[in-house]
């Protein structure tokens, strides 16, 4: 962090403190401070850690697989000097290789590291909790593709795993003469071997609101192609969001298949695709005494040797469980939640008709429809009356005309017998 002089702040001075905005930028900033600039608002990072419009991206990254790191490094432009892994600077195998994306123009540094490659990974069992193992290792930023400098930077990669199936990875940015330290700077991600997310049965987002009847399904992906080639949804649970005493959880999918209780909202069987990937598709509902419904999965994640086969749904259940019993494989859990609404129920104060289930939008439409019928008629109505009154107006200016016509008229007859009248008059005289 530098010192800076009187009127400036922060990582690197570069920011002045008269132009620092009370209002969030739009979007608003996520790692930094909005300052006034034009055309428009910017927002400056908190570090040169991070980097984007709003400071939403971090300039390193990891992946963490089940065998394997993949680190990518966005170097601070402009950028000439070298990524390397620490102690593996000549290392083939550990280089990083240079990729510049073809939309942006933007440098990145990336590289794919197996645990057991060489490249100064360090297997290390955490303290206190030895059931937990660590696999790390450190990346140098250099400013110069032949000195290490003062501006440099290490970055120390580190995947945790646990035997509780709460995987995650972590990474964190020092300056190069504290890389004994642990990083003050991290983030971490979950290692997810198998994805599971909630979708609408067309495969789009949810969307809020979402009514009870609306087309979903359970999608579950798996994402670490690497070191597994297939798995199964052995059980999943259906909670109502609640805590102590009004928990309640109902099994929803047992040994790979729907129970009588899944059965009554799935809207077809348990769909194994290719990809490969799980389908359950079902129509939302809930609780009675709460609108969240959360899923609790339990996957199992098979490697090419493993004995992992698709259960048979349509034997007895004792079948089943023999079958399952017998499978080989890695389990994992899995989470997500919705929130579902009742029809009349709304989190805007409106209702969208379009996400109501047929029934409800049938009888929506009808009541639109009737509305639109009583409208019209009114509109019929106040037309007529207008007609009317305005016949009425022309008839009576019509009237008037004429009658002042006739009296103009008569008027003109009737003078030259009134003026020989008074000739006479004065004549007599």
């Amino acid at each position: 962090m530098c010192s800076c002089t009187s009127g400036h702040t922060g990582y690197d001075c570069g920011l002045a403190s008269d132009t620092i905005l009370s209002t969030p930028c739009d979007p608003p900033c996520q790692n930094g401070i909005c300052y006034t600039a034009s055309p428009q608002n910017k927002c400056y990072c908190s570090s040169d850690s991070y980097f984007g419009e709003a400071c939403e991206q971090r300039r390193a990254q990891v992946s963490c697989f089940g065998d394997r790191f993949n680190i990518t490094i966005v170097p601070f432009p402009p950028f000439f000097g070298a990524v390397y892994v620490k102690g593996n600077r000549t290392d083939d195998a550990c280089m990083f290789t240079q990729v510049t994306d073809p939309d942006t123009n933007l440098l990145s540094y990336q590289a794919s590291l197996e645990f057991n490659s060489g490249c100064s990974i360090m297997k290390v069992n955490n303290t206190p909790m030895p059931e937990e193992t660590t696999y790390s290792t450190k990346v140098t930023i250099g400013n110069s593709p032949v000195f290490e400098t003062g501006y440099d930077f290490a970055v120390k990669a580190a995947c945790i795993f646990s035997d509780s199936d709460d995987q995650n990875v972590s990474v964190g940015v020092v300056p190069v003469d504290e890389r004994t330290n642990f990083p003050k700077d991290e983030t971490s991600t979950v290692y997810e071997p198998v994805k599971f997310t909630t979708r609408r049965a067309n495969g789009m987002a949810i969307t809020p609101p979402l009514y009870i009847g609306s087309p979903l399904k359970l999608f579950f992906t798996l994402t670490d192609l690497q070191k597994y080639s297939k798995f199964q949804v052995v059980n999943c649970d259906a909670v109502n969001g609640l805590e102590n005493n009004n928990a309640m959880s109902v099994r929803i999918i047992e040994n790979g298949c729907p129970t009588t209780a899944g059965a009554s909202i799935f809207t077809s069987p348990i769909i194994y695709d290719d990809i490969p990937s799980v389908s359950v598709y079902f129509d939302s509902f809930r609780f009675p005494n709460s609108p969240i419904v959360s899923f609790a999965c339990d996957v199992n994640v098979c490697k090419p040797e493993d004995l992992c086969t698709l259960p048979d749904c349509s034997v007895q259940t004792r079948s089943r469980r023999s079958a399952d019993s017998n499978a080989t494989g890695e389990h994992f859990s899995v989470k997500g939640s919705i929130s579902v609404l009742a029809p009349k129920e709304t989190e805007t104060g409106t209702v969208d008709s379009g996400e109501l289930p047929n029934d409800q939008r049938e009888l929506e439409v009808d009541n639109e429809n009737c509305l639109q019928q009583q409208e019209i008629i009114v509109v019929v109505i106040m037309l007529a009356i207008t007609v009317v009154f305005l016949l009425i107006v022309t008839l009576c200016f019509s009237l008037s005309f004429i009658k002042s016509k006739y009296r103009s008229q008569f008027t003109a007859l009737s003078s030259p017998p009134t003026a020989l009248n008074e000739i006479r008059k004065q004549s007599s005289c």
